[in-house]
């Protein structure tokens, strides 16, 4: 299935060419965890919202959720 992921700061390293959004392929029933390691960032997320609410990292993705994952130093 697919998800949207968007990053921001040091995040963006991790998507391909640095951008701060992209469409990712996770299996079914994969969670924040999964998607996080599967990215190789997942020692770099510090708080993750999905569709607009803030979820724990045991949180099971759905088809089409849009995924915002934030690193710990990023500021307003």
């Amino acid at each position: 299935m697919e998800v949207t992921v968007r990053t921001w700061g040091n995040l963006r390293r991790f998507l391909p060419g640095g951008v701060d959004t992209a469409t990712v392929e996770v299996r079914d029933g994969a969670t924040i965890d999964d998607l996080t390691a599967q990215l190789a960032l997942a020692h770099d997320v510090w708080a993750v919202a999905v569709n607009g609410q803030v979820v724990s990292f045991s949180t099971t993705l759905s088809p089409g959720d849009q995924v915002f994952l934030f690193d710990h130093l990023h500021g307003g």
